[in-house]
């Protein structure tokens, strides 16, 4: 600690106003003891995670009905006080037409004195890739409750979901082996009677020379051919599955800001900015071939520029990435700026597209 020295006269006292010198001081609180308690076993449900507080539970989802190739939202929010940082992601069990995207969380989580209290929402993008009528099942959510001392569960209702439209080229289906009609005709078939009659015998005539000799001979070039053929063949199919992708980025892209767009013209600002956001990391996420996991500014950045797109075209999309995550947690502007930003999120998607090396 400082205490001020005494002056030694006037003058100290006009040019040093009292100096000041350190003193060591040690100070010491009192012992606190904490007791920890172990969470009961008896009455623990066979989903609880750890979750320990007061919490309400609820899912929803974005629509009812839709086409393939069209994104729906489903999401999982947990609201209330207690160790909601800790909370994992649940995980999702869909029929496998569906392709799902790893969750986006949004937090709402403060500090009080009764603990953290707030909200913790996953957002799962999910994309239907053949027709038909689906039930999305309902979750059920596990906690202990510190105030009554017992384990409580909550269920959220389960979805039904018509998907219309043609089979997306994009679903990887199995191959089921089947057995043909003339397969099962043939069963029982497979040990027949003995012959009694004598067989007639031909003349064995000589191999060398005749069809059987050339068409042997020729079998390893005919193969050696063969294994070319079903390479390249390989090759182009890989480099389908690969350029359907990149046009399914730009049409998934569209389609999503065209959802942005009604939000523009409702001037509904926080819904706008995350389908903006939303479309771009989507749309990079499926041009570039990277897994949802491994999104991030600077590994976007890096594969556009290995690919030859302009660094000023890297510069806009990441300044408009910034403003989207900006506009998400804080207040936006005018219509007008959204406007200037949708235009933004086009032309840069165009000018990728332009730009890229294929």
């Amino acid at each position: 600690m400082a205490v001020r020295s005494r002056s030694r006269g006037f003058f100290d006292d006009f040019f040093n106003q009292g100096r000041a010198q350190q003193v060591p001081l040690n100070l010491k609180t009192d012992a606190a003891s904490v007791s920890i308690k172990e969470l009961p076993e008896n009455g623990k449900p066979a989903d609880f995670s750890g979750a320990v507080g007061k919490f309400n539970f609820e899912t929803n989802l974005s629509a009812k009905a839709g086409k393939t190739d069209d994104p729906i939202t489903y999401s999982l929010k947990i609201t209330g006080t207690g160790n909601l940082k800790l909370i994992e992601a649940p995980a999702l069990k869909l029929p496998p037409a569906f392709e799902v995207y790893d969750p986006k969380l949004k937090e709402n989580i403060t500090n009080s004195p009764s603990g953290l209290t707030g909200s913790k929402q996953y957002d799962y993008l999910i994309i239907p890739r053949q027709p038909g009528d689906y039930k999305i099942d309902g979750h059920v959510f596990s906690y202990f409750d510190p105030s009554t001392g017992k384990y409580a569960t909550i269920s959220s209702p389960e979805y039904n979901l018509k998907i219309t439209g043609e089979p997306s080229k994009n679903l990887n289906t199995g191959v089921t082996s089947t057995v043909s009609k003339q397969d099962v005709n043939m069963l029982g078939q497979d040990i027949r009677y003995i012959k009694t009659n004598t067989p007639l015998f031909e003349q064995k005539r000589e191999f060398f020379g005749t069809m059987s000799y050339y068409a042997l001979y020729a079998t390893p070039a005919l193969l050696f051919i063969g294994l070319i053929m079903v390479k390249r063949r390989n090759e182009d199919m890989a480099a389908d599955v690969v350029g359907t992708k990149r046009r399914r980025a730009i049409k998934l892209a569209k389609k999503r800001l065209s959802l942005a767009n009604k939000y523009l013209a409702a001037n509904d600002k926080k819904p706008f900015y995350d389908e903006v956001s939303r479309a771009i990391w989507g749309y990079l996420g499926d041009k570039l071939n990277i897994d949802m996991a491994e999104l991030s500014k600077d590994n976007v950045e890096g594969k556009l520029q290995g690919k030859g797109v302009k660094s000023e075209t890297i510069s806009s999309l990441i300044t408009l990435i910034s403003i989207c995550e900006l506009a998400l947690y804080a207040p936006v502007g005018e219509g007008g700026e959204m406007k200037k930003n949708y235009d933004s999120a086009l032309n840069l998607i165009a000018d990728i597209e332009d730009e890229i090396k294929k």
